[in-house]
């Protein structure tokens, strides 16, 4: 399926996207892993927000991190569940108004984590993410665990 990729201040070619937005959709409302990572992101504190105007940037992470299977999302969570928790409370911290999230914003902040040298700040703005969030989730990547 090839769509336009999104654009903020740069002119992206358009994309590929190896998994359908009908199928990442579906992904997002059935997963019972990323409601699980949803409802903890409740608990940490972000606001729910509506997942439907995220999918086409959540496809976007998805093909930049090399991920064609949306049963790796739920690996991932799995796997990294406890740190994925913290992450999320880091950057909860770096708040200077209230967060909301979306389960697609979560699953790019699920990626951002696992896959972090390959998203930058150009690559976060154009793709869903306002300055001051993107700027808070690159800080909190490049700071070790304390």
């Amino acid at each position: 399926m090839t769509i336009l990729g999104p654009k903020a201040n740069h002119d992206y070619p358009r994309i590929d996207y190896d998994i359908s937005l009908t199928e990442i959709k579906r992904f997002i409302n059935d997963s019972e892993k990323v409601r699980y990572l949803y409802g903890k992101a409740m608990d940490i504190g972000f606001w729910e927000d509506s997942p439907d105007h995220r999918i086409e940037n959540f496809a976007a992470y998805l093909q930049k991190s090399g991920i064609n299977n949306l049963n790796e999302i739920e690996g991932i969570i799995d796997r990294s569940d406890t740190e994925l928790i913290e992450y999320l409370k880091r950057i909860y911290s770096t708040r200077t108004l209230p967060w909301r999230v979306s389960t697609p914003f979560l699953c790019e902040l699920l990626l951002t984590r696992e896959f972090p040298s390959m998203f930058d700040f150009d690559f976060l703005t154009a793709h869903g993410f306002d300055h001051d969030r993107a700027k808070a989730v690159l800080s909190v990547l490049k700071k070790p665990n304390t």
